[in-house]
């Protein structure tokens, strides 16, 4: 039997609310939309209490950079983090388009759709989906304001390579 608690992390449709969040930071700076790669980072950010209650107190100015420096500690093992949940991300992408909440664009990036259906759901949310909500809007919110997807990488210290000869992004 499945606890409730794991259940809730790998629900598809808290997945893809955590990536819409995500987006809409994502696109208050950014409407060509963002990196498919990008979202697979959210997911093991938000979904950790402990790792979520960093985010407060900071808002969109803060940055990437600053957030990182101050929680150094946040970021030991999140490699680890990102593979255990690519899983996850996959799915809750596969739902958010799926039902028409994110969209790819033509040239591979993600977008979200439907917000205003969304929205009126949101504000009856929990404080806790809600705190979600929030910390994974200022996150997109940060990473819309980095140079390209391999400096936010570099700077959650995540490997990254690009294989000329595959054009494959590895973390």
């Amino acid at each position: 039997m499945i606890s409730s608690d794991t259940y809730s992390i790998t629900n598809p449709a808290l997945g893809s609310f955590v990536l819409w969040s995500f987006l809409q930071g994502y696109e208050s700076n950014n409407k060509q939309g963002c990196p498919y790669l990008l979202l697979f980072l959210p997911l093991p950010l938000m979904l950790s209490e402990s790792i979520r209650k960093d985010f407060r107190g900071t808002n969109s100015a803060t940055g990437l950079h600053t957030w990182v420096s101050r929680n150094q500690k946040t970021l030991l093992r999140f490699s680890e983090r990102v593979e255990k949940t690519s899983s996850i991300s996959k799915e809750a992408i596969i739902f958010g388009v799926s039902n028409k909440i994110l969209q790819f664009q033509a040239d591979g990036t993600l977008t979200t759709v439907n917000k205003g259906l969304i929205m009126k759901k949101v504000n009856s949310l929990s404080d806790e989906l809600k705190e979600i909500a929030s910390a994974s809007k200022k996150l997109g919110n940060w990473m819309s304001q980095m140079e390209s997807s391999s400096s936010i990488l570099i700077s959650l210290g995540l490997f990254y390579e690009k294989m000329e000869h595959s054009g494959s992004i590895f973390i």
